[in-house]
């Protein structure tokens, strides 16, 4: 069983795990990626209750991620 913590903690937690799947592609200079992932996020968030928000979240944190990393790639291509 895992240990339990205080709710602003765990809050805490999530939206520092959110900002830095966010951000962290900014850091390396991938915008079309931040983008993806942050409506990916926003759209997976609005799904789920409890943990499974959280799951949602993240999944459509990565989903947007990688799909706005297709779609920068295939338009610098383009260019």
């Amino acid at each position: 069983m895992l240990p339990t913590m205080r709710p602003q903690a765990n809050s805490l937690l999530k939206r520092t795990a959110i900002a830095l799947v966010v951000l962290a592609p900014l850091a390396l200079g991938a915008c079309a990626e931040t983008v993806g992932a942050g409506a990916g996020a926003y759209a997976g968030n609005q799904f789920g209750k409890g943990k499974g928000k959280w799951a949602t979240t993240a999944a459509g944190a990565l989903l947007g991620g990688g799909a706005g990393g297709y779609l920068g790639s295939s338009f610098d291509r383009a260019n």
